[in-house]
């Protein structure tokens, strides 16, 4: 019995040792915790763990630990830090709290103990993880003086063509227009956004056709025949134009006639180089397939050919679009754009230029040859004509790049009426409002009264005056509501 200081009695209280606590811990648990869990530089690390008993966790012999022995500083700290280690370590590895045991891999050939070795463990991958993250996330980061690096040098677009005589002899095939190689895509293209080819279809044949894609166009250069895919069935014939969106499965081609060359041969162009270097596939239809059949782009021509105060127009040609964009870009799909060109006999069509690349398909160019071309150049000159033009001879069936930003202008001197069908990736940047079409004749007029446009973007001075109007009532209405997030900057 002992006394108090107050005069009461207490039973006497029996300590034990930490032996008896490690032996209770060994009859428990059958492991043997070692010394530096104690605080202390004993020889307790040299105990060798009771028979196997059943499996339990590390927080499970922590929590014994804990309850069975003094806890110094040290001890403290150690216990924290592998429960952290570990807590972090799962969270990166998105699993549960493994089970340690002594049949664990955890175990090694020394004495020590599962859950010695466990936190050992922890400790050191933790502590690698917090070395290494940073490093992985910083070893990305790259940083670039403005002035140097603001126009990065890519390979530019070359001024190529592909000749009609590819498609009018040969097997049934595919015939790519790849510049992959030239321009370094992520696969093959014709151009950074867009990938054009011939299919030559022998009469008799069929062929099939696939890309990952959210649209796809067919201009018909000769021939007669079918189309079959999950969007259905549609027949087509010389001259005309179809689109079909994203489709899962393949196009199959069937050729019933051809005027020529024992066959037929389809222009096609899809979007699948843009969908490679942005790293997606498409999941979802953006506009139903339609089809533009010679007849009615020809008749829509000549309707606006008599139209009023078109007698001395320039230019003559319609805008192909989809019902999906009537309301919007107005383009042959929300990606592409296509117009059919014509230039009258003995005319020119002066320059002009845009941000996107055209791949132009030349449908009709008269005889003989050598009378139709286009001169595209990098610069104008004070009247408006292209600077060290280079120069493409048009040819039936044959298609030629027009480089983005290129100056290009064509022309006519034979006795009839050529034709152009150029397909560009212009819905993506109509959408974007980046298309910047520009016409020599308004560029020089701005540059004799000494400006500079920065956008050919036109906005009247009443769409700017409400957008303005809307503008300010919008933050008027906010000013009380949300708070200021630009203190700092």
């Amino acid at each position: 019995m002992s006394i108090s200081p107050t005069g009461r009695s207490h039973p006497e209280r029996h300590h034990p040792t930490d032996e008896q606590r490690l032996a209770s811990l060994q009859s428990e648990f059958g492991v043997s915790p070692p010394g530096s869990l104690r605080g202390d530089a004993s020889d307790d690390d040299s105990m060798q763990p009771l028979p196997q008993r059943p499996s339990t966790t590390l927080l499970q012999v922590q929590d014994a630990l804990r309850d069975a022995l003094p806890e110094s500083p040290d001890m403290i700290r150690a216990r924290h830090d592998a429960l952290a280690a570990k807590i972090r370590l799962d969270q990166l590895s998105e699993r549960r709290p493994r089970c340690v045991s002594h049949s664990s891999a955890a175990m090694d050939d020394s004495s020590h103990s599962c859950a010695q070795v466990s936190m050992d463990e922890s400790r050191t991958r933790f502590d690698k993880v917090q070395e290494e993250e940073p490093e992985s996330w910083e070893g990305a980061a790259r940083i670039y003086e403005y002035g140097s690096a603001a126009n990065p040098e890519l390979p530019k677009v070359p001024v190529v063509v592909h000749p009609a005589s590819l498609h009018e002899s040969g097997a049934t095939r595919v015939i790519p227009f790849d510049l992959s190689e030239l321009l370094g895509g992520q696969g093959p293209c014709t151009s950074p956004n867009l990938m054009a080819s011939y299919v030559r279809i022998v009469v008799g044949e069929s062929i099939t056709t696939q890309a990952k894609a959210t649209s796809q166009a067919y201009y018909v250069i000769r021939g007669s025949g079918s189309t079959s895919s999950e969007h259905g069935v549609v027949k087509w014939a010389t001259g005309d134009l179809f689109v079909v969106p994203k489709t899962d499965g393949s196009l199959q081609h069937s050729c019933s006639s051809a005027e020529a060359h024992d066959g037929a041969a389809l222009y096609w162009i899809h979007d699948q180089p843009l969908l490679d270097y942005l790293g997606v596939r498409p999941d979802e239809v953006k506009f139903p397939p339609a089809l533009f059949t010679r007849s009615k782009l020809l008749e829509t021509v000549e309707e606006i050919r008599h139209g009023p105060g078109m007698e001395h127009a320039n230019r003559l040609g319609v805008l192909l679009g989809n019902a999906s964009t009537e309301k919007t870009t107005k383009t042959l799909t929300h990606v592409m754009w296509s117009l059919l060109n014509s230039i009258g006999p003995h005319t020119v069509q002066k320059p002009h230029r845009h941000n996107s690349v055209a791949l132009d398909m030349a449908v009709a160019a008269p005889w003989p040859h050598g009378k139709v071309y286009t001169l595209m150049g990098r610069e104008l000159d004070a009247n408006g004509n292209v600077v060290d033009p280079i120069r493409v001879d048009w040819a039936d069936g044959s298609v030629f790049v027009t480089p983005p930003g290129w100056w290009h202008s064509h022309h006519n001197e034979s006795d009839s009426t050529a034709w152009v069908l150029p397909i560009q990736d212009a819905g993506l940047y109509t959408h974007q409002r980046t298309l910047d079409i520009r016409f020599a004749d308004d560029e020089i007029e701005l540059h004799r009264q000494g400006r500079i446009r920065g956008t050919a973007f036109n906005i009247t001075n009443k769409q700017y005056l409400e957008v303005v109007s809307t503008h300010q009532a919008a933050l008027d209405a906010a000013d009380n509501d949300v708070p200021n997030f630009n203190y700092g900057l």
